[in-house]
């Protein structure tokens, strides 16, 4: 059995400032019971934002498609550029910073096996207005 989710069709949230940001689910249990070992989406930050300072018990790796920036993870920062990939492995608080003064960046983000943070962007997803594709 396969799954196949696109940026078009992907349930997504808005986080309000100062964590502004967009999440999109492309892959997880939530969207498809047949598979249960991974999640993945997009996290889209707008120019000067930042998400959220913290970690999880499961590993988390990011891939920046588009933007620069930089991620904090524990006591560490690493600069965020087209095509860098960052592991942030369980337990250590991360968050992406977009430096850019006018361009988005997008990271997508795997979980393998899926903690919860795709079930927590359905949840709000499905108690909202399930808004349209954006």
């Amino acid at each position: 059995m396969y799954y196949v989710g696109n940026r078009g069709t992907a349930p997504w949230i808005e986080k309000d400032a100062p964590y502004k940001r967009t999440l999109r689910l492309l892959l997880s249990p939530q969207l498809d019971a047949s598979q249960d070992d991974i999640a993945a989406g997009l996290t889209e930050i707008p120019p000067g934002s930042k998400s959220d300072f913290r970690g999880h018990e499961e590993g988390e790796m990011f891939f920046c498609i588009k933007g620069d920036g930089h991620m904090k993870l524990g006591e560490d920062e690493f600069a965020l550029k087209p095509f860098t990939t960052v592991y942030a492995p369980p337990g250590i608080p991360h968050q992406t910073f977009n430096d850019s003064a006018d361009e988005e960046m997008v990271l997508l983000w795997v979980l393998v096996p899926p903690f919860g943070g795709d079930k927590a962007i359905m949840a709000e997803w499905e108690a909202g207005e399930k808004k349209s594709v954006q």
